[in-house]
């Protein structure tokens, strides 16, 4: 879906502890015996300099036949973020959004640091290349995974609040096939009011 970029502009190292190419050969392409793993040249990521050739390819098969994915703090889908709170928001220029580069909200920084880099800013790339929301829509079935704690009121906002651009995976909710796994975590209820965060006497 997508990879974050150098200050350059270029695809960060795979050995960079939020670098997606790294994690897939690691944690998927690695496990599989020799005999099972694809071929180099079926593994497709997008990248900075073209980023219009991923959205030619997704577009030559009619859509991935499955998108496994996540929701992010601010309601992105990969790195879809909303608007700045002070930005208009188009809710078109979201749904029908292309692959492309752009800079990752602070909100979305801050969720990758404290999930991917134990903390560590100051190694935190700003800077990333996406999938859009054209690209993800297109997807012929749709499987999301909610495992923490913040993801119970993530999720509501996505699944079963209002569809706009202010929470990009929103759009979701106009796909015909999704499928939802979720930990206990994720399925509490959030929580609604100063009384249920401290409790009462």
């Amino acid at each position: 879906m997508d990879e974050h970029l150098d200050d350059s502009g270029a695809l960060i190292g795979k050995n960079h502890p939020l670098s997606f190419r790294g994690f897939l050969q690691e944690s998927l392409v690695a496990n599989l015996k020799p005999s099972l793993q694809p071929n180099p040249e079926n593994l497709h990521f997008p990248g900075p300099h073209h980023p219009e050739r991923t959205t030619e390819l997704v577009e030559s098969f009619g859509g991935a036949d499955l998108c496994y994915g996540g929701i992010g703090i601010t309601g992105h889908f990969a790195f879809n973020d909303p608007p700045e709170p002070d930005a208009p928001c188009d809710d078109a220029d979201m749904r029908n959004s292309r692959t492309r580069c752009l800079t990752i909200m602070r909100e979305s920084q801050t969720q990758m640091c404290m999930g991917g880099t134990n903390g560590n800013w100051d190694i935190l790339p700003r800077r990333a290349i996406t999938l859009g929301m054209y690209e993800l829509l297109m997807s012929k079935n749709i499987h999301l995974t909610f495992m923490r704690s913040w993801h119970a009121g993530v999720l509501r906002r996505a699944l079963f609040g209002p569809v706009n651009g202010q929470c990009p995976a929103s759009f979701i909710q106009e796909h015909p096939n999704v499928e939802v796994t979720l930990t206990k975590l994720a399925a509490a209820l959030p929580v609604t009011n100063i009384t249920q965060a401290i409790g009462e006497d």
